[in-house]
């Protein structure tokens, strides 16, 4: 992990894994992180958390309650190399008749395919673990949709042509509304309504990379 500090006193963590945010009696004092397979402990402020696929877990860890849910698709790890240099997206058919969408990226001398088809994971389903793994008929899904494109895609198996993987994305729960825009979570609530109760802690929603300028923007008029 790599740790910078910018011109305006901020300090940003990279490179590594963040263990645990540091609740106090004053809020969150602080993050446990791992460099170098040496665990260390960086104290600050204000944490400002970005909430990606992994930040799930350290909110969780806090008891933080906001209106956040996690996702899960599955990612082909193809032992070929069908697209080259450059990702590709396709629009298929599923089998219900309605348009969807997977990404074909370059990964070495293999091709990762990855579906857009997100399905919740819900708290039972993480205390048993199964539902984060990806079932045989999302597997199967996802290969009859590559169908499309790829008629050799009905002869793959699981093991000779490809692994499963799985990847997981944190969005805010707007149900009939996906496209949500951008949210910043405080201590007090917001225009939104909402609020974690916890000082010192800002969540930052999505955490897409494309939006950390516009995120921080918006942090930014809260704590300068």
């Amino acid at each position: 992990m790599r740790i910078t500090e910018s011109l305006c006193g901020a300090t940003r963590l990279q490179r590594g894994k963040v263990l645990r945010l540091l609740p106090g009696q004053n809020g969150i004092t602080g993050v446990d992180y791992e460099c170098k397979k040496e665990q260390k402990t960086l104290l600050c402020e204000q944490c400002v958390v970005a909430a990606g696929a992994w930040s799930y877990e350290l909110l969780k860890g806090i008891n933080v309650n906001l209106p956040i849910i996690r996702k899960k698709c599955i990612i082909l790890e193809l032992n070929s190399k069908i697209v080259d240099k450059i990702t590709v997206c396709l629009d298929m058919k599923k089998e219900d008749g309605t348009v969807s969408d997977a990404s074909l990226v370059p990964f070495g001398d293999k091709t990762l395919a990855a579906g857009t088809d997100f399905k919740v994971v819900y708290l039972g389903d993480e205390q048993t673990l199964e539902g984060l793994k990806a079932g045989a008929a999302e597997i199967k899904a996802l290969i009859a949709e590559l169908r499309q494109f790829f008629p050799k895609a009905r002869y793959w198996k699981e093991g000779r042509d490809f692994k499963v993987r799985t990847c997981f994305k944190t969005e805010q729960y707007n149900p009939g509304h996906p496209d949500v825009g951008l949210k910043v979570y405080t201590k007090d609530p917001t225009a939104g309504g909402y609020g974690h109760g916890v000082p010192g802690l800002i969540v930052a929603l999505p955490g897409k990379a494309s939006l950390m300028f516009d995120l921080a923007r918006e942090v930014a008029k809260l704590i300068l």
